[in-house]
């Protein structure tokens, strides 16, 4: 029995650290593509190439996200949602492996985050190709700007909690989400992200095993009064909605 188990192990380290190799070196090879484009010129006013390379961004996130192979990432859409109609889309946030999975679900996309994580290696990169706001600016003093973003197609993407949370729990939402939705009149999107075992250890990503679990809730259409007849109100139903759906999955 003691062999049997030492050859289970054996056999599950060497397919983790195999597996785990050639997720790095697909990494490594398009990273360096990435850090190519970053000595492209990008003209702001020219929106087609702007798009086009947001367009890049999104199909490698999914490239990113589906070579990790020592993670079973499934991503649940119900609902069949297509994203075509611009929407605040609300999400969880456990790791940072929350922002390629995000970004591979549209192009045209706008992310409020912390200011001291757009410092990171990663969002340096990435950053000329992605409309990132900083939450410490305040949402509400950026509703002309995200008027016009959405006018042309842009949904916004927030992380209500606040901050990142690494204990599987949902904490309470905050209502800037809510706020831009309700003077936007856009529809509220929950996408909810659970992740198991060693997914929210960020040291040695490609080398640890785990499972991802993407779920895009249904639309709460702007002018469904069953959460609440305003913002505030609404914060609070949908947090409940949201975390009854994250401990169902």
């Amino acid at each position: 029995m003691q062999n049997i188990s030492f050859i289970k192990l054996s056999y599950r380290f060497l397919k983790t650290l195999v597996s785990g190799i050639f997720s790095f070196i697909f990494f490594l090879i398009f990273i360096q593509i990435f850090t190519v484009l970053l000595f492209v010129p990008l003209f702001p006013d020219n929106k087609k190439q702007k798009l086009f390379f947001k367009k890049v961004l999104m199909y490698y996130s999914r490239f990113f996200v589906f070579t990790l192979f020592n993670y079973k990432t499934k991503v649940i859409n119900l609902n069949s949602e297509k994203f075509a109609k611009p929407s605040v889309i609300i999400c969880n946030h456990s790791s940072f492996l929350d922002i390629p999975l995000t970004l591979m679900l549209i192009p045209k996309l706008i992310i409020f985050i912390n200011a001291n994580i757009l410092i990171s290696p990663f969002y340096l990169i990435i950053r000329k190709y992605v409309d990132f706001y900083s939450v410490s600016d305040g949402v509400e003093d950026n509703i002309n700007i995200l008027k016009n973003k959405v006018d042309e197609g842009y949904s916004i993407l927030i992380f209500p909690e606040g901050q990142k949370n690494v204990n599987n729990k949902i904490s309470r939402f905050h209502k800037g989400a809510f706020y831009i939705a309700e003077m936007l009149n856009l529809d509220i999107l929950p996408v909810v992200i659970y992740n198991k075992l060693n997914y929210k250890i960020n040291n040695w990503l490609f080398f640890k095993r785990g499972i991802i679990k993407m779920k895009i809730l249904k639309r709460i259409s702007c002018n469904d009064k069953n959460y609440g007849s305003d913002y505030s109100k609404r914060a609070k139903a949908v947090g409940k909605y949201f975390r009854d759906e994250y401990n169902s999955i």
